[in-house]
């Protein structure tokens, strides 16, 4: 077994730790753009999982039900079996919930520091 570290070992090992955070400050002007930005980016890309997700079950249920599917192109490329306007609305959702998150997802990380005030 080891030994339970003293007092100060634990003491020094939390002012030395990589978790341990500055206190809340300005941040910097171009930080919160790209935060936006990426977790937009990150809202289209789960977009087009929900949009694979959804063109899986409905040509399963077309083919179960014997029904013909009309390919069309998304965005000029590539053929999908749904309709265009499920394709840009799947697509518009991931933009603006990306968007939406991102905004939810600063306040609580940079403004209201939530992580920080867990009690572990």
């Amino acid at each position: 077994m080891m030994p339970m570290p003293s007092a100060l070992q634990r003491e020094f090992c939390y002012t030395h730790s990589m978790f341990r955070t500055p206190p809340p400050g300005p941040q910097p002007q171009w930080k919160r753009p790209l935060y936006l930005v990426l977790t937009t980016l990150l809202g289209v890309m789960l977009s087009y999982g929900v949009h694979s997700v959804l063109e899986l079950a409905y040509l399963w249920n077309a083919e179960r039900n014997d029904v013909l599917v009309n390919w069309t192109q998304h965005f000029g490329v590539g053929a999908c079996a749904l309709p265009e306007w499920l394709q840009y609305g799947v697509l518009a959702l991931g933009l603006i919930g990306g968007f939406l998150i991102g905004r939810i997802w600063w306040r609580w990380v940079y403004v209201e520091r939530k992580w920080e005030k867990k009690d572990l």
